[in-house]
């Protein structure tokens, strides 16, 4: 990824593990306008900026989990507000990390509701697990950690 200045446009980030990239490309689900604030972190490492719905995407048939019997996934963000949604399915709330597809497919994701818990989602069949105590959208940075033993969430 070639260098992007404090406040610059991210139009594009390499997937771990794979040859294709999440874009801004609004064919592959990207949209608005994604920024790298420099020295953003409590340890002063750059952070993604996904202003109001703005968001990266990557074309379905490059899912990264896509064939996987397990996965795990961990991020580190700083939620200012709590998303919207009710702590129901995944796919209702405000995804964080996304990868719903409509109808009754392999997909997955990580959302955050109006309850500000994180969740976990997987399709086919649709199961949702959200984490206990508190919301984390409270404006300090946090680890999420989410797995899928091929069973449970």
């Amino acid at each position: 990824m070639a260098a992007v200045a404090d406040g610059g446009a991210v139009t594009s980030w390499a997937r771990q593990g794979g040859s294709e990239a999440w874009s801004n490309a609004a064919g592959d689900g990207g949209a608005g306008s994604v920024t790298l604030a420099h020295a953003a972190t409590p340890t002063g490492n750059a952070a993604v900026d996904f202003p109001g719905t703005a968001r990266l995407g990557l074309p379905a048939a490059a899912n990264p989990v896509n064939g996987e019997s397990a996965f795990a996934v961990a991020m580190v963000l700083r939620a200012d507000a709590a998303g919207a949604g009710t702590d129901g399915q995944w796919f209702n709330n405000t995804g964080l990390l996304d990868a719903e597809e409509a109808g009754s497919t392999n997909d997955w994701g990580l959302a955050l509701p109006a309850s500000g818990k994180p969740a976990i989602g997987i399709g086919n069949t649709d199961t949702t697990a959200y984490a206990p105590g508190a919301s984390i959208a409270d404006g300090q940075w946090h680890v999420v950690v989410a797995t899928w033993d091929g069973s449970e969430v």
